[in-house]
């Protein structure tokens, strides 16, 4: 029997090509399962490099224009250079005009810089506690040290979005803290 589309005068059908060899393919319809299985691989392998939407996605989006970035701002109270072992506190101790305090914690004497993940571990954040006096200096001081990222002033601790634990613990240790 002809086809539907034969009888109204359409043209015929094209032949499928193989991609890998360039034989002709049978119709998928009237293969069995294993071989239309196999044709699919088959029109896979003469592909090289992405897809289109890898292709995209490795070009980056464009998207909303991001705003220029601005030069980053000098700290207020500068750290001291510190010694390979920047854990353990400094004899220098902290000087007197900061307005704002961090206690080490009481077992092992560690600053208390910690990293926090939510969301599916898909948000990282960095947490600061321990902290009295102003905490919308040292909120200020951290944003500029981890060179723009937000940071939140919440009830006993700081949060800083992203993974900056070795910075805040190497910033807050050369202020003799």
């Amino acid at each position: 029997p002809t086809r539907p589309a034969q009888r109204l005068g359409a043209a015929p059908a094209r032949p499928r090509v193989c991609r890998a060899c360039g034989g002709s393919v049978a119709m998928a319809s009237s293969l069995p399962r294993v071989a239309r299985t196999v044709g699919l691989a088959m029109a896979n392998v003469g592909r090289s490099g992405p897809s289109r939407r890898q292709a995209k996605r490795q070009a980056g989006h464009a998207g909303r224009p991001r705003p220029p970035v601005a030069p980053a701002e000098p700290l207020r109270w500068a750290p001291r250079d510190l010694a390979p072992e920047w854990h353990t506190k400094p004899a220098g101790g902290v000087p007197a005009d900061l307005p704002f305090r961090v206690a080490r914690t009481e077992a092992g004497s560690q600053l208390p810089v910690y990293s926090d993940f939510k969301n599916g571990r898909t948000r990282a954040l960095t947490v600061v506690r321990k902290v009295s006096g102003d905490r919308a200096a040292l909120a200020a001081e951290l944003h500029k040290v981890c060179e723009g990222a937000p940071v939140e002033v919440r009830v006993g601790r700081v949060e800083v979005k992203g993974l900056h634990t070795e910075r805040v613990k190497e910033y807050l240790g050369g202020l003799g803290f």
